[in-house]
């Protein structure tokens, strides 16, 4: 008889030989020699699970699993270091704002005392939801408790007028485009960085320009410095289009808050009404959006000199202004979706 091999067993069928083989002795009044020649079992065996019989029941003779390797990181520790990797790198002294793995493994190291391989640390974070992400990077000096408040009163109660008004609401920026911005990519050989050839002259053109979340886009290019002058002469050219009385969200630039621009805004009796987004918050603006598209054709697209720079600034901003369903998606961003 062939004898058995209870490694290739699963558990649920070696409890079912356990109890089976007892029972032949127990109930049935076989002897163990026999039993052990109908169960191919190996001598030993039989007289271990009859000892368990008399000691525990037939309870004793109840599969139970492997507990099996144990992990290098337990739960509890794997939930410390979720907590942990919510915080800024710096607040545990690290000299670094961005999680790395490197980072991780020495943090790990610090907690718990515990050496782990950079795969294990991979590992790890997969298990507890992270994954390795492109950050969004605020400025320090934002104070998130007044952002907190423009998100939940402020606009909503600039909405809230806008609406009883009947006004139209703008979000406005400037940007400026240069020379000396390079981007995009260019095949060439392998080792072989390819090269293109620019002026060394620094040049370059500004824009300003509004949007709405209706898919309204309106801008205007300068080639000198942005003053309360320029700005009021936008805001003019903004009035002569519009019909309708403007509500015109800008950032804590000194412009904007000038005298002459209080004045001018004093002096439209309503027809104009500003409003200043929170301080160091460009993210809630989504006129940036604008110069983020723009400058990704613009700098991958224009030809040397400053003609073809102006020339492309000016296709790339009308072709955004007739793009209404463009302009809109703007607006679904995450940092500005409060807007829609």
């Amino acid at each position: 008889m062939k004898m058995t091999d209870g490694r290739k067993l699963s558990h649920d069928q070696l409890e079912y030989i356990r109890t089976q083989a007892v029972r032949a002795v127990e109930k049935d009044k076989r002897s163990p020699e026999e039993v052990i020649i109908t169960f191919g079992l190996h001598r030993s065996n039989i007289y271990k699970w009859l000892k368990l019989y008399k000691e525990g029941g037939w309870k004793a003779l109840l599969s139970k699993k492997s507990k099996g390797r144990q992990p290098i990181i337990t739960d509890k520790e794997k939930k410390v270091i979720s907590k942990l990797l919510i915080k800024d790198p710096q607040q545990l002294q690290f000299d670094f704002a961005l999680w790395t793995l490197d980072m991780v493994k020495d943090l790990i190291k610090r907690k718990f005392k515990k050496d782990v391989s950079i795969w294990t640390v991979s590992r790890i974070l997969k298990s507890i939801g992270f994954t390795k992400q492109k950050p969004l990077f605020r400025a320090y000096q934002q104070d998130a408790s007044k952002v907190g408040i423009w998100l939940s009163e402020e606009y909503p109660a600039i909405e809230k007028e806008a609406k009883k008004e009947r006004r139209e609401i703008y979000f406005e920026d400037e940007a400026g485009f240069s020379s000396t911005d390079h981007r995009g990519k260019t095949w060439g050989i392998k080792g072989q960085t390819p090269i293109v050839r620019v002026t060394g002259k620094r040049y370059g053109i500004s824009s300003i320009s509004v949007v709405n979340k209706k898919g309204k886009m309106k801008f205007m290019l300068y080639n000198k410095s942005f003053t309360s002058t320029l700005f009021i002469d936008f805001i003019k050219r903004l009035m002569k289009n519009n019909k309708r009385p403007i509500t015109l969200i800008v950032d804590g630039h000194p412009v904007h808050k000038s005298v002459a621009v209080r004045g001018f805004i004093a002096a439209t009796k309503g027809k104009v009404k500003l409003y200043f987004l929170p301080p160091y918050s460009p993210e809630l603006n989504p006129d940036e959006q604008v110069w983020n598209h723009a400058k990704s054709i613009v700098t991958k697209k224009t030809k040397v000199g400053s003609d073809g720079l102006i020339t492309m600034v000016k296709k790339t901003m009308h072709s955004i202004q007739k793009n209404v369903g463009l302009v809109k998606s703007f607006f679904r961003h995450p940092d500005v979706a409060y807007a829609m």
